[in-house]
């Protein structure tokens, strides 16, 4: 029993290890991620599906979507290309995974500590295994975390590698020309505005608050074709309030 016990931890580990892989490498990507974890999934529960899963997945990824929802929509993090809500399409998927992994791992964690007890897994208290699903959830969530800030460091460090290269300066004063300037697309623009979000420095509200008035207010914004109020007014709002990420760039 424990070594099928220690080899169904091993796939769930996989599994895990899998979901982030496809993120790194598929981020940005989002119907083509959100079919690769939806197979992923599928795939998962072909060959090891467990009794409830369908549960902990729909309600994994429910809480999940409002979380982000939540941290996107107050301004905690943001994402890139957005699909709905202000987050990609594969989120939700992704927190439906990782809820159906936690409550695996844990029971699994349950039942090795229990084997050479004298009491049966069946016997264990209730609070034993809150306590372990409550660690596991939470590493789980730390371990998220730290990728999503991971992600935001990483997209903004690009841009400002990028405008750094193009303009004089430091990056905000990069991003400022790269915006005021009429050899980039809308999508490239809305990308800068969000960095400078991102960056939260005060010296871009003058340039902010100018785009804020011929912006495009309607929502959803196709952002290859509009200077996106939306993401304009987050953007002020950061600068003016402070980004709880911003502390990233001053290293």
């Amino acid at each position: 029993m424990l070594k099928r016990i220690q080899k169904e931890s091993i796939y769930e580990l996989i599994a895990f290890a899998l979901c982030l892989f496809f993120i790194v490498t598929l981020w940005g990507e989002n119907m083509v991620l959100f079919v690769v974890l939806i197979i992923l999934y599928l795939i998962g529960n072909r060959f090891w599906h467990k009794k409830h899963d369908y549960i902990f997945f729909i309600i994994g990824a429910a809480l999940g979507s409002v979380a982000e929802a939540i941290c996107t929509y107050f301004g905690v993090w943001t994402y890139v290309n957005p699909t709905i809500l202000n987050i990609p399409i594969w989120l939700p998927i992704t927190w439906g995974i990782a809820a159906v992994l936690i409550v695996r791992i844990a029971e699994n964690f349950v039942k090795i500590e229990s084997i050479g007890s004298i009491k049966k897994s069946t016997k264990l208290k209730t609070k034993k295994i809150a306590l372990t699903l409550l660690g596991v959830g939470v590493f789980v969530f730390a371990l998220i975390f730290v990728f999503s800030m991971f992600s935001i460091y990483s997209s903004v460090e690009a841009m400002c590698t990028q405008v750094r290269s193009q303009y004089e300066g430091d990056c905000v004063e990069g991003l400022i020309q790269y915006v005021e300037s009429e050899e980039h697309d809308y999508e490239e623009k809305n990308r800068a505005i969000w960095a400078l979000g991102q960056l939260a420095d005060e010296r871009a509200l003058p340039t902010l608050n100018q785009f804020y008035e011929f912006s495009y207010a309607e929502v959803p914004c196709k952002r290859d074709l509009h200077i996106c109020r939306e993401e304009v007014e987050k953007a002020i709002k950061w600068c003016t309030k402070g980004n709880v990420t911003s502390w990233m760039y001053n290293f």
